[in-house]
Order: structure tokens, then C-alpha cells, then sequence
């Protein structure tokens, strides 16, 4: 899969290449991180992603999906 060879070294930023391309197949793209840096970085690279972008934030139990285009546009 060539569109996903990439030099990224952190999985911080790998996961929005993969969301990019994820994207050319899905309306609706989830991105699941413990890491508030992947919120911040998607919320940067969110205009270049051709989907509804969300978060899949929180532990356990407690877990819920944050719309980040919705995030982006407040």
C-alpha cells in the first residue's frame, strides 16, 4: 500500500496518514488514542481529511466519541 509509506517515526502523526486514507473509502473516520496530542494534531489536519473526523476519547467505562469537525467549527 504505497499511499501509506510514509517517515513517520511517531504514532502521533502515522495515525492521521491512516485516517487520510481511510478516508478516501468512509464517510465517518473514529480516531482512537489515549493521546490529547492526536486530539490537537487532528484538529491542525482536520481540513485535510475528506470525512467526519471523530475521537474516541476516554477509559473503561467512561468512553465516549467527540465530533471534531463539530470541535472545529465551535
Amino acid at each position: 500500500m504505497k499511499n501509506l509509506l510514509s517517515n513517520h517515526e511517531v504514532a502521533d502523526t502515522r495515525i492521521l496518514l491512516h485516517a487520510k486514507d481511510a478516508s478516501q473509502t468512509y464517510n465517518d473516520v473514529i480516531l482512537s488514542s489515549p493521546d490529547t496530542d492526536v486530539f490537537m494534531i487532528a484538529l491542525s489536519k482536520l481540513h485535510k481529511i475528506d470525512a467526519n473526523l471523530y475521537m474516541l476519547a476516554g477509559i473503561r467505562n467512561k468512553k465516549r466519541i467527540i465530533d471534531l469537525n463539530l470541535v472545529f467549527n465551535t
